[in-house]
């Protein structure tokens, strides 16, 4: 029997991201192709590495973030209207970005708590609800009995009968499909929401995760990020909002000039975003399959890891430099660093022989 609160299940967060070999733009959202194969693997693991060839500087091996912020240049050339009508030639290096990389995880970044009716009834005659809450340390699963009564008032007037968590909040004001409380990237606040509203923006029609049983809500799971997709209009906002962020610290400015205002309030602004976006990173112990013990750095959203990847190379001592081919901004400890990798490097050598043999 369900009387209050109980936690069913808890899991520790991981630090692997999923990654597919395929993606399509499906009616403005990009999302794995079907059929396409399944990867994972480990942001931190390619950043560490980057950071030893680099030997703390961009000698070739760039940041795993740093094909986002070249993405983040050529995005400056388009309208905030265009994002969802894309030139097919940003698209192709959107779609191969994400082949590489995975996508953002724009919903799972924000998402707090899930909640959804069980369609039980418990002894007491109270609502049986089942739900999932996200916290910086892994997942709770639980179940909770809401009595009918404060639903009802709480649908009624929220002003009235506050609750005492925020859990039994949710289940309280919800309606009877379910829904979340969420805090979206770019909006700085909660939203409580039903399935139908923010949420199903990400799945597709007939989807068993576009209303799911919130119990059985496994983000880490191949399964989630097989039918989730994210709006290229969220995704491409979300890329510009790093972009400039990284901007108005390394270049403020340049930035001052473009957009008016004082540099060290742009500068400012800048790490306040990369904050926000790095807050839902932590360090998080867990034992291996070898029951060896380790700590790592976990987080709902590659965009977590970036932000934390950023705010580390800033804090690092290195020079801003802009690539000589692409016009991206990085970071160099190497006084001469011209480009911002080894693609950018051939390609600009490339155009200089074609250059040179042109002129012959």
């Amino acid at each position: 029997m369900v009387s209050d609160d109980e936690v069913l299940h808890n899991a520790v967060s991981g630090g692997r991201w999923w990654r597919f070999d395929r993606y399509v733009v499906d009616q403005g959202v990009i999302r794995a192709a079907p059929g396409a194969a399944a990867f994972q693997y480990e942001p931190w693991s390619m950043y560490e590495q980057a950071r030893r060839r680099r030997g703390g500087a961009s000698r070739g091996q760039p940041a795993p973030y740093q094909e986002l912020l070249q993405l983040g240049a050529r995005l400056e050339e388009i309208e905030y209207e265009r994002f969802e009508a894309l030139p097919r030639r940003l698209e192709k290096l959107v779609l191969a970005w994400c082949r590489r990389n995975g996508l953002l995880g724009l919903l799972p970044h924000g998402l707090v708590m899930a909640a959804s009716p069980e369609g039980e009834t418990a002894s007491n005659g109270n609502e049986v609800w089942s739900w999932a809450e996200w916290h910086a340390g892994g997942r709770l699963r639980g179940r909770s009995a809401v009595p009918r009564s404060t639903r009802q008032q709480a649908v009624a007037d929220r002003t009235k009968s506050p609750p005492a968590t925020v859990r039994r909040s949710l289940m309280e004001v919800l309606p009877q499909e379910g829904g979340v409380l969420i805090r979206p990237v770019q909006d700085h606040g909660h939203l409580v929401q039903p399935y139908t509203a923010e949420w199903a923006r990400y799945f597709p029609a007939g989807s068993s995760l576009a209303a799911p049983r919130a119990a059985d809500l496994d983000m880490e799971g191949e399964g989630f990020w097989r039918d989730y997709g994210e709006p290229v209009y969220d995704f491409m906002r979300c890329i510009l909002l790093m972009y400039w962020s990284f901007l108005s610290i390394t270049a403020p400015e340049e930035m001052a000039k473009r957009e008016g205002g004082a540099y060290p309030t742009l500068a400012q602004s800048g790490y306040y975003e990369l904050n926000e976006l790095a807050s839902v990173t932590s360090l998080s112990g867990y034992l291996s399959d070898s029951r060896a013990r380790g700590v790592r750095w976990a987080s709902p959203s590659l965009i977590g890891h970036y932000g934390v990847m950023m705010l580390t190379d800033l804090a690092g001592g290195n020079r801003v430099r802009v690539c000589d081919h692409c016009g991206a901004p990085f970071l160099s400890a190497a006084y001469r660093a011209s480009y911002c990798s080894l693609q950018c490097r051939s390609a600009a050598r490339k155009r200089r022989q074609r250059e040179g043999h042109a002129g012959t």
